[in-house]
């Protein structure tokens, strides 16, 4: 090996210790600490009511891992799950999942389901399969496992797709379906006048998004359709650390959602 590849070697090697040396953050996607994460891109849209409402929801300042391109939504599910040791001892058999990130589609390919049916309304890959979630072509009691993470947000009718995720899942399944939410509100924002770009990203944070919802409401909606839904706190691992080593939003809690 030349004097000059024996150089970059050596440069490679003490960045990479350095960086587990000083880099305050960690994505636990990739495992590898990064010096810092990518904002969104639009973060600077969000608005000073959204911030005073304590949402849930994407840490917007610490969006994206700079090493391999995870967002905080699936390094915040990961977190979860690992700590609920979720899917220990637990055969997964049948999983559906919408709007399937990347990253975390790879880690629910390493439980080895039978069937694992990717889909989306709007696919952007061939492996993703078109598909309503208010209105799906699936026979029921189909799945073990239904996520739709940071998806409800997006839908005219969420009611509707509550039904119609309770009617896919099997008979003691359960149901990622995380979404932006508050518990200092009372009632859910979900007014047919709130009818353009402005007024959605001033009401609802986002100009794509179709409702502000509190806890309340939507564990009462899940509840109304025939779930059981059990809330945890984001501390649950007893490591406060890891919310901030990881970039992920402090107030957000996950909710463990199964068909009885």
């Amino acid at each position: 090996m030349g004097y000059s590849k024996v150089k970059k070697k050596v440069i490679e090697f003490t960045y990479h210790i350095a960086s587990y040396v000083h880099a305050r953050f960690f994505c636990n996607i990739c495992g590898r600490r990064v010096f810092k994460f990518i904002p969104y891109a639009n973060q600077n849209n969000s608005i000073s009511m959204h911030v005073d409402l304590l949402m849930s929801g994407s840490d917007t300042k610490n969006f994206k891992c700079p090493s391999c391109g995870s967002i905080d939504r699936e390094r915040h599910l990961l977190l979860y799950i690992e700590s609920l040791g979720l899917f220990n001892n637990r055969k997964i058999c049948s999983v559906l999942h919408f709007a399937p990130e990347k990253h975390f589609s790879k880690f629910i390919e390493s439980l080895n389901p039978d069937k694992y049916i990717k889909c989306d309304y709007n696919p952007k890959s061939p492996d993703i399969v078109k598909m309503d979630i208010t209105n799906m072509q699936f026979d029921g009691n189909q799945f073990d496992l239904v996520i739709a993470n940071h998806v409800l947000e997006h839908v005219f009718d969420f009611r509707k797709a509550l039904k119609e995720i309770f009617r896919v899942t099997k008979k003691g399944g359960i149901c990622i379906l995380q979404t932006p939410h508050t518990r200092l509100l009372k009632n859910s924002i979900d007014d047919p006048g709130i009818n353009n770009d402005q007024l959605r990203m001033f009401f609802y944070g986002e100009t794509d998004h179709r409702a502000l919802f509190s806890e309340g409401y939507l564990i009462e909606s899940l509840e109304k359709v025939g779930f059981e839904v059990t809330v945890y706190e984001n501390n649950i691992n007893s490591n406060r650390y890891a919310d901030f080593e990881c970039g992920v939003n402090p107030n957000e809690t996950f909710f463990l959602i199964k068909k009885p």
